[in-house]
């Protein structure tokens, strides 16, 4: 990509995979499936871009899914700023990465529909909101897809 630019405004990082459950219900191919594709290969893509990002004084945005908020998902923190990969209106996601790339102060982190179910799992203890997303994950896995 150096051949091609001298630098690069932005890279907007859309990769991820979640995988629910207690850490120790999760066998280890999974865990480390997880892990390849939320940190090692963002880490590698950001990686690659880095330097052409700095030289054109450019950003990096990671987006994730909301899930990712919650302690119950085997999923990481992503340390650029951070959007909500299944956003209803793909407008608004585009308006969220749009201020990330062009804020002269960026947030290190952009909420997309943070509906109440996300506020109220923020302020919900850890034993109360783990088995809850555990619930509604066992849940969706059983209703059947439509095809």
């Amino acid at each position: 990509m150096a051949a091609h630019t001298d630098g690069l405004g932005a890279v907007i990082n859309f990769a991820g995979l979640l995988d629910l459950g207690p850490l120790m219900e999760v066998c280890e191919e999974r865990l480390r499936r997880v892990f390849d594709v939320n940190v090692i290969q963002t880490h590698r893509v950001n990686g690659a871009i880095f330097d052409l990002v700095r030289a054109g004084g450019g950003r990096i945005v990671n987006i994730s899914s909301e899930s990712g908020r919650f302690r119950a998902g085997i999923t990481t923190k992503r340390t650029s700023a951070r959007e909500e990969k299944h956003a209803r209106d793909p407008k608004i996601l585009a308006r969220a990465v749009y201020r990330a790339v062009t804020s002269r102060r960026p947030k290190p982190r952009y909420l997309v529909n943070a509906g109440m179910q996300s506020r109220i799992m923020d302020i919900l203890p850890g034993t109360v909101a783990d088995p809850l997303v555990k619930l509604g994950a066992d849940l969706r896995s059983r209703v059947p897809s439509s095809a």
